[in-house]
């Protein structure tokens, strides 16, 4: 038999905890290559209480969308001027410039401009950016590898980076 799960109780986590766990949920199912999602109406709502540090509210659809950093939720779309926030403008780059290179570019051409970005920008990322510019690489390959369409793999990552899926090469939904 096996050991039962010990898992949080999530109606009792602040909503700055809540976002933590769920990105680290996001986190573990994009590194196995799958993408969550969350109707828009859920994803407002969360948006919404992202400045509450009182306990999330009790749900049986408690989201699976990527949620951003505390206090991230007011920096403006990618089209809009450079943010304050770096390491999300370098992922922004780097999501607009890959996903649509794995879905149109040989995989030579891609994984050196790929190594470029590794050997270079990416580098001063914190550990969180480079999660997220993990999780984009591997979106790169299930693209390239068509176990993910540009326009998935963009819509996703748009959430995570709070940016349009247009910004990353997708089509806004």
């Amino acid at each position: 038999m096996s050991e039962p799960l010990n898992l949080p109780v999530t109606s009792l986590m602040s909503t700055k905890q809540l976002t933590e766990y769920l990105e680290g949920i996001i986190r573990h199912f994009g590194q196995q290559g799958i993408i969550l999602t969350m109707p828009d109406d859920m994803r407002e709502e969360l948006n919404t209480n992202s400045d509450d540090e009182s306990p999330a509210p009790s749900s049986d659809n408690a989201g699976m969308t990527p949620v951003n950093e505390a206090g991230a939720d007011d920096v403006p779309a990618s089209d809009a001027p450079a943010s304050t926030d770096p390491e999300r403008d370098i992922l922004i780059r780097f999501a607009a410039e890959m996903l649509p290179m794995a879905a149109n570019a040989p995989i030579e051409a891609w994984k050196e401009v790929e190594k470029g970005w590794s050997e270079g920008e990416m580098k001063t990322l914190s550990d969180v950016g480079k999660a997220k510019a993990k999780s984009i690489s591997q979106s790169i390959r299930a693209i390239a590898l068509g176990n993910a369409s540009l326009e998935s793999a963009a819509g996703f990552h748009s959430e995570m980076l709070d940016c349009k899926a247009s910004d990353l090469g997708g089509v806004d939904g």
